[in-house]
């Protein structure tokens, strides 16, 4: 995890091995900050400081308000605002629910950590096994398929400009990279006589520097988008060879440069087993006719599908709009440092049934 994406967490008060922190007294940290925070908010009713910034702005830059005027401890206690001793009344009162709630919050603290530490050997060993696992899964190198076409140059570049729109748009470029990594050859080199590695072949990187110059001069953005789409099929539950963008928000079909729609072309498999490089091709048509009579895999795969699409759907809502709230997000799905308390319960431990006939695979 690089450090923009920890200081994004931080600020937001998410901290390592402590997940996502909830609102409320039974949910926050436990700091002075989250005391005051749901003592203002939650106890007394005032008014929250994402409301009181909005007002502000809007009544400084406008003129106009946005609402009623924003009630906080202050506006309860001003002296101009109640006269005749009632706001030493308010005052008083004030202090003794503070009090009563600060001894309600200590005590919930206390219960909560003793809670924890009973809870955590249940499932914390496990929990971060398996993201362990998943993270040298992302490391390995294996032979990769995929159910769509290989994109061309032109799609790259008109996908990276739209990358920034959106948590969705950077989903979809790094699922378009993750694509092309099907089509090309990044095995690794063997020694004549030796046994040992000695290289890899160019795989993405020559395929840009030869297809795409513009794109291959920005290599290292254009991977962090596709380290992000791979983090993201697993954070959703999809695995080869079903693509990111599978499960994102559909956009229409946008027709090729010689006419033909993106949507549907024909089927390409590419072994990456095969030494000489040879690929297999195969129309729509057939693999349509290998998948028939598994009408119950089918169904048992558009559950799945289904289910990832709520999934993704749960978590690109969660984003910010930026990378690194993207980065962020995938980071509490998928981190060792960031397993919650009390498991991660929105985490997908089902993938996608891998099928041979319906996909493309590589080296």
């Amino acid at each position: 995890m690089d450090k923009q994406t920890k200081r994004h967490l931080e600020r937001r008060g998410i901290l390592p091995a402590r997940g996502r922190p909830a609102k409320g007294l039974l949910g926050a940290d436990g700091g002075r900050a989250d005391f005051f925070r749901w003592f203002h908010e939650d106890v007394m009713g005032f008014d929250t400081l994402e409301y009181r910034r909005r007002f502000w702005r809007e009544a400084l830059k406008s003129g106009r308000t946005v609402g009623h005027m924003p009630r906080t401890a202050l506006e309860f206690t001003d002296p101009r605002l109640h006269p005749y001793g009632e706001w030493l009344l308010d005052l008083a009162f004030l202090a003794a629910v503070m009090g009563a709630a600060a001894v309600a919050w200590w005590l919930a603290r206390a219960v909560d950590a003793h809670v924890r530490r009973l809870r955590r050997p249940t499932y914390y060993g496990a929990e971060r096994a398996r993201r362990l696992a998943l993270a040298a899964e992302r490391r390995r190198i294996r032979r990769r398929r995929t159910t769509s076409p290989c994109p061309t140059p032109d799609e790259l570049r008109a996908a990276f400009a739209r990358a920034r729109g959106s948590a969705a748009d950077m989903i979809r470029f790094g699922s378009m990279l993750e694509d092309l990594e099907c089509y090309v050859d990044n095995s690794v080199i063997w020694g004549e006589g030796e046994g040992r590695i000695v290289g890899r072949h160019g795989g993405i990187r020559q395929w840009l520097r030869e297809n795409a110059p513009d794109l291959s001069e920005r290599y290292k953005t254009v991977m962090k988008y596709k380290a992000l789409a791979r983090r993201f099929r697993q954070a959703v539950g999809v695995s080869d060879p079903v693509p990111a963008s599978a499960v994102l928000p559909q956009q229409p079909v946008r027709e090729r440069e010689d006419g033909g729609a993106r949507k549907g072309d024909g089927v390409r498999i590419r072994r990456g087993g095969d030494k000489k490089g040879k690929t297999r091709e195969h129309s729509s048509e057939q693999s349509r006719e290998s998948s028939e009579g598994s009408c119950s895999e089918e169904g048992e795969l558009g559950k799945a599908m289904a289910v990832a699409r709520e999934r993704a759907g749960e978590l690109l809502g969660r984003c910010e709009g930026t990378v690194a709230s993207l980065a962020a997000q995938l980071e509490l799905v998928l981190s060792p440092e960031y397993v919650e308390d009390g498991g991660d319960e929105n985490t997908v431990r089902t993938e996608i049934a891998r099928n041979e006939g319906r996909g493309r695979s590589s080296a």
